[in-house]
């Protein structure tokens, strides 16, 4: 394997071990599956949001609209019992709110299982907002969450905050898949948190396993930039953390950024792109936290790398 010296700042990477808790949760149980293999959207433009789309998410829809602002606003589904799966090609997603052509507020979206919540390769939960602030996106299970798809928090355009991006199982293990992304993408004023936790309990240690991508990132070069950082956390409370970064090939090859071309490898990867102050990753487990490094690109040509853990300013 070839040495190189990469030109960024990477540092604020942190590894601690929990006390162990004693976690108080109820083992999976599951009473069906809802297969979402149409696309879904929620509609905030009218005075009560309107749901189209898959027919069988429609029964565990509703709607919070109390916060002051539509980022505040949240698409809801509470599956109960049953587990949820998106499969390819399917897309669930909330209109922006428009407050006009350049400037358009999306709501959050939050999915609740008592069960297991998976997005299949070629799946996608998505908030974007475009030159504003994006509601944040939180998927909460009792069972295991498994993202072999995409679920993306962003702002567009120049300026305005992504939401945060929370998943959360209280018994189940976290499984992102070597398919899988999960991203924060931030402009200016900057980025925000993306979380994956586990509790764990007598059924279920609560592992996570990160083969794919977790990233958060930003340009993050106006305002206060101590502030908006594209911070990673990820906790396993009762269990232990696994990140494999350890394939043939680049997750992403050629990957093209601001003109410039990278390697990116599976892992958690939080990146500010336009100052010198970069977010940070915390990685804390009851059990191992075991990394799993790549190489160098064997097909070249070889660029500057990012995977396995990395807090990068560039």
């Amino acid at each position: 394997m070839k040495t190189r010296t990469l030109p960024f700042l990477i540092f604020g990477i942190l590894f601690f071990s929990a006390a162990k808790l004693q976690a108080q949760c109820t083992c999976i149980s599951c009473t069906g599956t809802v297969i979402v293999d149409q696309n879904v959207t929620v509609n905030f433009n009218g005075a009560v949001p309107v749901y189209s789309g898959d027919p069988d998410l429609a029964p565990f829809f509703s709607y919070d609209i109390s916060g002051a602002t539509p980022d505040l606003w949240k698409a809801i589904f509470d599956l109960h019992g049953n587990k949820l799966l998106v499969t390819n090609g399917a897309t669930i997603s909330v209109t922006n709110v428009p407050a006009n052509t350049n400037n358009q507020v999306s709501p959050g979206i939050k999915i609740l299982s008592d069960c297991e919540v998976e997005v299949q390769a070629g799946g996608k939960i998505i908030v974007s907002s475009k030159n504003q602030k994006a509601g944040d996106i939180i998927i909460e299970t009792n069972g295991h969450i498994t993202i072999n798809g995409e679920v993306r928090n962003e702002v567009t355009g120049t300026n305005g905050l992504p939401g945060a991006l929370t998943l959360y199982s209280k018994c189940g293990n976290i499984n992102i898949g070597g398919s899988g992304v999960v991203q924060v993408l931030g402009v200016d004023m900057g980025g925000n948190l993306l979380t994956l936790y586990t509790c764990g309990g007598s059924c279920n240690n609560g592992d996570i396993t990160i083969s794919g991508l977790v990233k958060s990132y930003a340009h993050g070069h106006g305002g206060d930039q101590s502030l908006n950082r594209p911070n990673i956390k990820v906790v396993s409370i009762m269990g232990a953390v696994t990140v494999n970064a350890n394939t043939t090939e680049p997750l992403f090859d050629e990957y093209s950024q601001s003109g410039t071309l990278y390697d990116i490898w599976g892992g958690l990867l939080s990146w500010t792109r336009d100052n010198a102050i970069p977010g940070k990753v915390e990685v804390q487990a009851n059990g191992d936290i075991v990394v799993n490094g790549h190489g160098t690109d064997p097909t070249g040509p070889v660029r500057n790398s990012f995977g396995a853990i990395a807090a990068i300013a560039t």
